[in-house]
């Protein structure tokens, strides 16, 4: 078994990679040539032309940023990765280039019914909301005062607020911080609890005022992108890429909101557990049963992955098979590896995975989930570079499919009811992260935005905007008073493009949705590995109807509450 990446699918050696740079180079220059000679006629060989130049980049640029991800201090990697940033700078010019083109002249092109129609239709959707060059003008013009947000909340997080200390269970002094938090929250010790929970949250009350204007920054850079994009609104241009429409987030809104009761049935059952007559934010982390200290060796934990995905047959076992012995991934930590799990989608060579396994549940968890996506791209390349890439929602589908399929069969077949429970329990603290926290926070951001359309948002109506949906995703818990800085702590807010987080949720309920048919009928695998090979030939929409599922159908999202229902119910039992 290998565990460490085998970067010979992409290049045997330095010299190699060097050479195929140097032909990249040729091929820049043929294609930008290509392009000034194009005609109607051309336009299908110069589409599999760029391809074929993609590929090279792809597969250089792998080289180089698998070498950095294995170590940030790798000088000489950096410089390769610069390199080839800079060739990808000027393929970017060409492929829009050949894009205008196709744009410009979509009445003359013939691609109806051919493998290119998807591709240039997409081409043809995404250019009615790119900006004109005047457009882009302006829009760059405005947007630096937008440009040092992220900086700035950063330098506020992590320099100006100041946390104070508390007496650990030893009586020793030590600093709360984002780092320490969640062990703190774990301590059996309330005080402790309470009082990292209160110094934590409480600490950003002092720039209460400061992060509001921020956000509100924040809105307005996203509404004027999203007005230079021609989009109606910030949500419009979230779902774009999906081609989703609003109907579907608000459905999804709608029926989690309406099942907030499952989450108070929960709260409930957790506070009897731990014998209080209140329950608060900060106890809702600390264990409520003997925590699992088994070990599950590297093999052990293939062994169980596998087993829990045997249902879609002998194929995708291969992969996983395959994925192991030729070095698809790097499963353990090491010095200035990059942090966290990934997997590198990509067509070229092979789709590497990192995570840093240690023998946890957890980690053969995570181990599964990254397995996804690997397993994944490994169906979708059958669909050739133009169509192998899937979008977000789709990759996230996938994973979350293998960690519910993982749990149900740890759960199903372990002989220790302490481990039963532990699974059951992290199992359901994970539907209620990515359904009711995720949609909380999606509700928070829609409700922001609403708002603004009545003028501005000061930090109390802010705060009482994020109280007021905290209270309604949460019954059963006290609140805090510093419960309404808690959004102040959210780095997508202040970093990312808004609504982000609805695909996490949206994407949990598609995936039990997914295993509950799986459950109920064997053949289903059968459809769910066709999803699979679809890669990006096909919009979300039209590929999850492979698995009979309709995104306009709510079904999917009660399948998701009725899953967590009957789990929650299993729990207290």
């Amino acid at each position: 078994m290998e565990t460490k990446w085998n970067l010979n699918h992409l290049f045997e050696s330095k010299e190699e990679w060097e050479q195929v740079v140097e032909e990249l180079k040729l091929d820049i220059q043929k294609l930008e040539k290509d392009i000034n000679e194009i005609t109607v006629e051309k336009v299908f060989d110069l589409i599999d032309s760029k391809y074929q130049v993609y590929e090279k980049v792809e597969r250089t640029y792998n080289y180089a940023k698998r070498m950095l991800d294995l170590d940030n201090t790798n000088l000489e990697a950096k410089e390769m990765l610069d390199v080839v940033l800079k060739i990808y700078n000027k393929y970017l010019v060409i492929e829009n280039r050949l894009n205008n083109y196709i744009y410009e002249n979509r009445e003359k092109i013939n691609f109806q019914k051919t493998k290119y129609q998807f591709h240039i239709e997409e081409i043809i959707r995404k250019k009615m909301h790119e900006m004109n060059e005047e457009e882009l003008k302006t829009f760059n013009r405005v947007k630096k005062a937008y440009e040092n947000i992220s900086t700035i909340y950063n330098d506020i997080r992590n320099l100006e607020i100041k946390y104070e200390k508390i007496p650990d269970e030893n009586g020793k002094m030590i600093k709360v911080n984002a780092t320490n938090l969640n062990k703190l929250l774990q301590s059996k010790n309330r005080n402790i609890r309470e009082q990292s929970y209160k110094v934590y949250y409480g600490a950003f009350k002092s720039h209460n005022n400061t992060l509001a204007h921020l956000l509100e920054m924040k809105l307005d850079e996203q509404i004027l992108k999203a007005e230079f994009k021609h989009f109606d609104s910030v949500l419009d241009a979230s779902l774009f890429d999906e081609e989703l429409n609003k109907n579907i987030l608000e459905k999804l809104i709608k029926v989690i909101s309406e099942n907030s009761d499952v989450k108070e049935e929960f709260i409930e059952f957790y506070k009897n557990k731990l014998h209080l007559d209140k329950i608060y934010a900060y106890d809702m982390q600390i264990p409520i049963f003997s925590e699992i200290f088994k070990k599950y060796s590297l093999e052990e934990s293939i062994d169980n992955i596998k087993k829990s995905l045997s249902i879609f047959g002998d194929e995708y076992l291969g992969y996983i098979d395959k994925a192991f012995s030729e070095g698809y991934g790097d499963l353990y930590s090491k010095e200035n590896k990059r942090k966290g799990s990934f997997s590198a989608i990509a067509y070229a060579g092979v789709p590497y995975f990192s995570i840093n396994f240690d023998q946890s549940y957890q980690s053969m968890r995570t181990l599964s989930h990254e397995l996804g996506h690997t397993i994944h791209t490994m169906f979708s390349k059958k669909q050739g570079i133009m169509y192998y890439e899937y979008g977000t929602l789709e990759s996230e589908i996938v994973s979350k499919v293998n960690e519910l399929l993982l749990d149900d069969y740890m759960y199903n077949n372990s002989r220790d009811e302490n481990e039963k429970n532990n699974i059951l329990l992290l199992q359901i603290k994970a539907l209620f992260n990515s359904l009711f926290n995720q949609v909380m926070l999606t509700e928070f951001e829609y409700n922001l935005y609403m708002e603004k359309e009545n003028g501005r948002l000061s930090a109390d109506k802010i705060n009482q905007i994020y109280l007021d949906l905290y209270k309604k995703y949460n019954k059963g818990l006290e609140t805090l008073e510093c419960i309404q800085y808690n959004w102040e702590s959210i780095v997508h807010f202040f970093i990312y493009d808004s609504y982000y987080v609805w695909k996490y949720a949206l994407a949990l309920s598609v995936a039990t949705h997914i295993v509950s048919n799986l459950k109920k009928d064997k053949t289903y695998a059968l459809k769910y590995i066709k999803f699979l090979s679809l890669g990006g030939s096909k919009s979300v929409k039209e590929s999850l109807k492979t698995l009979d599922i309709d995104l306009e159908d709510s079904k999917y999202i009660y399948d998701s509450v009725n899953m967590l229902k009957e789990k929650v119910k299993k729990l207290k039992i």
